[in-house]
């Protein structure tokens, strides 16, 4: 998440934060109803460049898509326009959804822009009350992990221990 934050430019709370809503950092396929390889929320499959190759296949046939990775990557015209890019990588997966977050920022990393672009990220351009729910939860998640991230430094200071979820 640090790497892929600095790679993008995405502040690092916003990184932490998105990461944590999407997947708790875990490279998953989602568990949207109906999407490939979806299962029950509390049981996970793990995406591997084997089952992901299955995925995009279907995808590319018409099926449902879902989630993918740690940045739970959904839309099927990204899977369309580039087959060859390496989803099921977690760096390369992470890297991907903050870009996508990053368009949305537009650079401005205000309150009501973290949480717009959320809402964006979450429900498309024209986001429902669903995704509008996400972005302001976003915001709320990033304002936490800006308060854990305040007491870190580049250079020797001590990094505060930081979770994604409680169970970690």
């Amino acid at each position: 998440i640090v790497l892929a934050a600095h790679q993008t430019g995405v502040p690092l709370e916003i990184a932490a934060a998105l990461i944590e809503k999407e997947s708790g950092g875990r490279n998953i396929y989602g568990h949207d109803v109906g999407g490939i390889f979806a299962l029950p929320p509390g049981q996970d499959l793990e995406v591997t460049g084997g089952n992901y190759e299955s995925f995009l296949r279907r995808v590319l046939a018409g099926d449902r898509s879902n989630g993918v990775g740690p940045a739970q990557i959904t839309y099927p015209g990204y899977f369309r326009q580039y087959p060859d890019y390496p989803f099921w990588e977690p760096l390369a997966n992470i890297k991907f959804g903050l870009t996508i977050l990053s368009d949305y920022l537009d650079g401005n990393y205000s309150d009501s822009s973290i949480s717009s672009a959320g809402a964006r990220y979450n429900g498309g351009t024209n986001p429902g009350e669903k995704a509008l729910t996400y972005g302001a939860d976003l915001l709320t998640k990033t304002n936490t992990w800006r308060a854990k991230l305040a007491s870190a430094s580049d250079i020797g200071g001590s990094m505060p221990k930081v979770f994604l979820s409680p169970s970690d």
